[in-house]
């Protein structure tokens, strides 16, 4: 439903650069769209994903071989767009291996993040909210209204995922959002000479819900010698939920700490890097205590 969003949402901007008067500036828009590498890295991998999901959907998937396709499909994205994180050191190799361990780790946060009605898909809007509102603010319109395009068929999409669901993501769709949230994160942060702290701060507090949940949830499975890899019910939302808070309280707070974290991100990248440190100190924290304050919730099964 979502990709069917966006295609046509697509096929709609086409006809309208078709229309423009200058054939010239028709002529340019239609080959940045169709020819810029890094926009068909992006399709790619999202397609990818998506398709990979929806196998596992149908058929079920081991858990390694899941991921093992999903690296193949994130390298072969990335090295499609020439895209890598800078910020770190120069070198190309470890660059390429830090961003795919990045986009490998958003994509699947999203996807591990999809266990309660409508949480996944509105973390995701606000996600995807964040990085149109960056990218415009740094001058990037087109990969702007990219990001902006998933928020018409997210929005469509919740409108029968809100609570009490009656259509869900799957891994098809999990997947595919949260490869395009770790690669607009990329694009509007990590894409640059010279890196500063704020790239760094920024994609952490936008993305702040499917990280603080997936590695609470890995460290509680170590700290009870459980197997990592073996789904149980101690995410953030489960937790609350044993706590005996309600299905539609547990989303709104969640919806509440996924729009503060964009907000605090997007401030931060127009911040120097005293701000921005300061910030993601004062965010770590304020998750610790929410790890502390949800930790009761965890002992279930």
């Amino acid at each position: 439903m979502i990709t069917l969003g966006l295609a046509s949402q697509t096929l709609v901007a086409l006809c309208l650069y078709w229309g423009l008067d200058d054939p010239g500036a028709r002529r340019v828009e239609w080959e940045r769209m169709l020819l810029d590498h890094r926009g068909q890295g992006f399709v790619f991998g999202y397609l990818g994903m998506m398709a990979l999901g929806w196998w596992d959907d149908l058929r079920g998937m081991a858990a390694m071989k899941k991921l093992t396709f999903q690296a193949l499909i994130v390298s072969l994205a990335l090295g499609w767009s020439g895209l890598s994180m800078t910020f770190l050191v120069d070198v190309p190799p470890l660059n390429f291996a830090v961003t795919l361990l990045w986009v490998l780790f958003i994509s699947n946060a999203f996807n591990l993040m999809d266990n309660t009605d409508g949480h996944c898909a509105s973390v995701a809007l606000v996600a995807y909210l964040a990085h149109a509102a960056l990218m415009a603010a740094m001058g990037h319109y087109l990969i702007a209204g990219a990001a902006l395009a998933f928020a018409g068929p997210l929005l469509a999409f919740l409108r029968f995922n809100w609570p009490p669901a009656r259509i869900y993501l799957g891994d098809a769709g999990s997947l595919s959002l949260g490869f395009g949230a770790g690669m607009l994160a990329v694009y509007s942060t990590y894409y640059h000479e010279g890196q500063s702290v704020a790239a760094l701060a920024a994609p952490i507090m936008i993305l702040v819900v499917p990280i603080f949940d997936v590695l609470t949830v890995f460290w509680l499975r170590w700290r009870l010698s459980l197997p990592l890899m073996v789904g149980d019910r101690r995410h953030v939302a489960h937790r609350l939920q044993n706590q005996g808070w309600s299905q539609p309280k547990i989303l709104a707070a969640l919806l509440a700490l996924a729009t503060l974290g964009a907000l605090g991100g997007f401030l931060v990248s127009l911040g120097n890097n005293g701000i921005a440190l300061m910030a993601l100190v004062l965010f770590s924290l304020g998750m610790l205590a929410a790890y502390r304050y949800t930790l009761p919730g965890c002992q279930a099964p």
